[in-house]
């Protein structure tokens, strides 16, 4: 990772320093804005439920059964099979 502040910083700061810089510092400064933005937008659903996982002898028959793969493999979300269906 590159840090472009320390050229500001440099003991022999150049106008090159500075021009190299100040573009890179601004892009960090835009792209944490753009972080900051889109990770208070994030809503995470917290609950104290216990998930009701399927049990491990089916879990085994989905993870190398080549039937259930085919059958599956064009669903999106494959990780909800392990879950029970209520």
């Amino acid at each position: 990772m590159c840090y472009p502040w320390i050229l500001l910083f440099k003991r022999g700061k150049t106008f090159v320093n500075i021009l190299i810089a100040a573009p890179a510092i601004l892009a960090e400064v835009i792209t944490l804005i753009d972080y900051i933005k889109k990770g208070s937008k994030v809503k995470l659903e917290i609950t104290r439920e216990k998930p009701n996982y399927k049990t491990s002898k089916e879990i085994k028959y989905m993870l190398f059964s080549p039937e259930f793969y085919e059958k599956h493999k064009d669903d999106e979300g494959l990780i909800t099979h392990i879950y029970k269906n209520e």
